[in-house]
């Protein structure tokens, strides 16, 4: 089994599920508008909304929620996953946004929710406008032509997850995305065995510690014998020995699968080639060079490389 960007797959696992996406979007956008929200509506409109082409590149996940009280009133919450600035961000943003219109009878409202973990500052604007390329003065008049809307932006380079008042499963899955990197660290091993440790105690805990495990390994040189030795030391024997078994069992599998290819070439190398991947899919489907360089962010000259090589 080939990974070629476990963030994505890893964000996609995880937050496809009602009960996180909820955390998630209480921590993206205010109070105010989130106590709008009739929770129990709140769904996965991934099939409704993502036809069989575009699940082939869509790795995004789309939500719906009613407004309380009011059956009649429905907005979407479209969350975007990004591992690394993307200068591409807006035209993927506009993109998947005029699919998504386009599926509907009754325009609605999307809500856009990016959720970052890059090691380097997030320094693209959140607003639209700040896109067009224009001067000032030029701009200014032409304002009332040009559509602006916002992103919201989970940024958690900027956040103590620590101290976040979310639950302790979100806590976990934060500390993993935002720490990500930096696993080979004994410190931060063992911090995230401290942390989750109460979730190696129940069936839906151990879930998610399988998944993030998965994700750990996929993208860490873990040391086995730190992993064993760490769990052993900060977790009592009766649930040590539990989670003792879950890391060896979930490390030979990783082993078997592979997830651990290409971590010697980086992890950056691995997003490339995903892109690469999703580029070729969509030029064998007669996608147009210039929509597919909008929704992988990749040059069109390597998209054009791309096609050449295909013919």
């Amino acid at each position: 089994m080939k990974i070629n960007n476990p963030h994505d797959i890893t964000f996609r696992d995880i937050f496809s599920d009602s009960l996180k996406a909820r955390e998630l979007i209480e921590i993206a956008l205010p109070g105010e508008l989130t106590a709008m929200f009739n929770w129990q509506s709140l769904v996965n409109e991934n099939e409704s909304f993502i036809d069989e082409e575009m699940k082939e590149f869509f790795s995004d996940i789309l939500f719906s929620v009613n407004i309380n009280d009011r059956h009649d009133i429905k907005i979407y919450l479209l969350f975007e996953h990004k591992s690394y600035p993307d200068p591409g961000i807006w035209k993927q943003l506009l993109t998947y946004l005029s699919r998504i219109y386009n599926k509907m009878d009754k325009l609605t409202p999307v809500i856009p929710i990016v959720f970052y973990h890059g090691e380097t500052e997030w320094k693209i604007s959140k607003n639209f406008i700040d896109s067009i390329e224009l001067p000032e003065d030029v701009k200014n008049k032409m304002l009332k032509y040009i559509p602006d809307f916002e992103y919201s932006l989970i940024d958690l380079r900027n956040e103590d997850v620590e101290e976040m008042l979310i639950s302790l499963t979100m806590k976990v899955v934060l500390y993993t995305f935002k720490n990500i990197r930096d696993f080979e660290s004994r410190e931060k091993l063992e911090n995230f065995i401290k942390l989750s440790k109460d979730l190696f105690y129940e069936d839906t805990g151990l879930k998610i510690i399988q998944k993030l495990l998965l994700y750990l390994y996929a993208t860490n040189e873990v040391n086995p014998a730190e992993m064993k030795d760490s769990i052993s030391r900060l977790i009592s024997d009766d649930k040590g020995n539990i989670a003792m078994t879950t890391a060896e069992r979930l490390m030979k599998q990783g082993f078997e699968q592979g997830i651990k290819q290409g971590i010697e070439q980086g992890i950056e190398k691995g997003i490339e080639d995903a892109k690469k991947e999703d580029a070729l899919k969509m030029l064998k489907k007669g996608y147009p060079v210039q929509e597919i360089a909008d929704i992988t962010g990749l040059p069109e000259d390597v998209i054009l490389k791309l096609k050449q090589d295909l013919n």
